[in-house]
């Protein structure tokens, strides 16, 4: 029975990431993507499983962030002392870039994420996180727990949030 729900989980996942692919163009770039109605783009470092990241759902991740005009990391939740990050997806809870990018997104998957300013922290930045205004940025994010969302599945990779407090 384990394996049968293990293998329904992936299909499932497949199912939702699919919609996304539908909605996504080829950025031109080999295996980046461009999100619809957006200039973000991302390209997939490390696929995942089933299930995949819908709106509404509890999404803990890692998360290593830096502003791409000067290369400093302004974030890393790998860092010493640090923690994956927890926020619901789809709904503004982070900033859009990443916010719309990390919809379909499976259960272990790693994207990198281009963003511009103006899906970023646009005019303002965020000083608390030393983010210039009118700052792009590179997200590498990773996730490791999805839980609820449009299909209600919790699901984490076992032992992965303690593996990846060594880094991504």
């Amino acid at each position: 029975m384990a394996s049968r729900f293990g293998v329904l989980i992936g299909v499932l996942g497949q199912i939702a990431n699919s919609k996304v692919i539908q909605y996504i163009k080829d950025d031109g770039r080999d295996g980046w993507v461009t999100l619809p109605e957006h200039r973000t783009v991302f390209k997939i470092i490390e696929p995942g499983f089933g299930p995949a990241v819908s709106v509404g759902a509890r999404v803990t991740v890692h998360a290593i962030g830096v502003i791409t005009e000067s290369g400093r990391l302004f974030w890393s939740t790998t860092a010493a002392g640090q923690e994956p990050y927890t926020f619901r997806a789809g709904v503004g809870e982070v900033i859009e870039g990443w916010d719309k990018g990390c919809l379909g997104m499976l259960l272990g998957e790693t994207r990198q994420f281009e963003i511009p300013e103006n899906e970023a922290f646009g005019a303002k930045g965020d000083l608390s996180m030393r983010v210039p205004p009118h700052s792009a940025l590179v997200l590498e994010i990773k996730v490791l727990r999805v839980e609820g969302g449009e299909l209600g599945i919790t699901a984490e990779v076992p032992g992965l949030m303690k593996e990846y407090d060594r880094g991504l």
